[in-house]
């Protein structure tokens, strides 16, 4: 402003505990261009304060004031955006795994824990975090991830993988479908990739139950044809045999026997 001295006395005057924050900022500094700063708030605005040593004898000060209120709300709303969208991550039944562009995971929800559990990965965030698919997932399908993962970030667009069936150790098998989604920045620039993957164990079980259901109506449906296609015969040969045997009253008995 026009006379920042007498702002700063007028600001004194309203608020003793800026005087007391600036002199404990002053006598913190000992070494000329060192700097303290501390936040003051002003009715409803929040402010940065700075003050750094402006000569060798430590008696001149440069103080700088600075509205940091929109950026600490701004602040405020990205960091409970990113705790709403962790709470999301973590209730969803789909496992989530964020890879970088080096494709080494840096975040994955509780349900990808868990499936990684299931199919004898380990699962500590200090294992998971910082490793590749393909270095973490027991046999062929965690190389499978990672190609999933490479084409994704590559070509910028979904690319989906083979249904993965894994045998469990308590006897049961567990169906994952994989997909790999791009990730990028607000500039559109490829910063990885996102890998989803979900169990579909009960959706397989149910479309092999489907698939036996057709088998057996199809099989059926050739028995019906096949028992059609001999019975007509039949019937005509018996209806036939029939016939001649009463219209020919002089018949031997084998030739009538053979007609029976």
């Amino acid at each position: 402003s026009a006379d920042a001295e007498a702002d700063l006395g007028k600001a004194l005057a309203e608020s003793p505990d800026l005087g007391d924050e600036l002199a404990l900022a002053t006598a913190r500094l000992v070494t000329p261009g060192e700097a303290d700063s501390f936040e003051w708030r002003r009715d409803d605005r929040l402010v940065e304060v700075t003050v750094t040593a402006d000569d060798e004898e430590g008696r001149t000060f440069l103080i700088t004031f600075s509205d940091v209120t929109d950026s600490r709300r701004m602040e405020e709303i990205q960091h409970q955006a990113r705790n709403y969208l962790e709470q999301i991550l973590a209730d969803i039944p789909l496992g989530v795994a964020v890879c970088d562009e080096r494709l080494r995971i840096t975040f994955m929800n509780d349900a990808g824990l868990r499936q990684l559990g299931r199919i004898g990965a380990r699962t500590e965030l200090i294992d998971v975090i910082g490793s590749q698919t393909k270095d973490l997932i027991p046999g062929g399908a965690g190389q499978r991830w990672h190609e999933l993962g490479s084409h994704a970030r590559d070509d910028g667009q979904r690319t989906d993988g083979e249904r993965e069936r894994f045998q469990l150790a308590d006897g049961d098998e567990l169906s994952l479908d994989v997909a790999a989604h791009p990730l990028h920045d607000r500039r559109g620039q490829s910063l990885g990739a996102i890998l989803v993957m979900e169990d579909v164990t009960e959706k397989a079980r149910l479309e092999g139950e489907v698939i036996r259901m057709e088998r057996l109506a199809t099989v059926g449906q050739m028995v019906i044809t096949v028992n059609h296609e001999i019975n007509n015969p039949l019937a005509i040969i018996t209806t036939s045999a029939q016939a001649a045997r009463l219209l020919n009253r002089d018949l031997d008995e084998k030739t009538v026997a053979k007609l029976m």
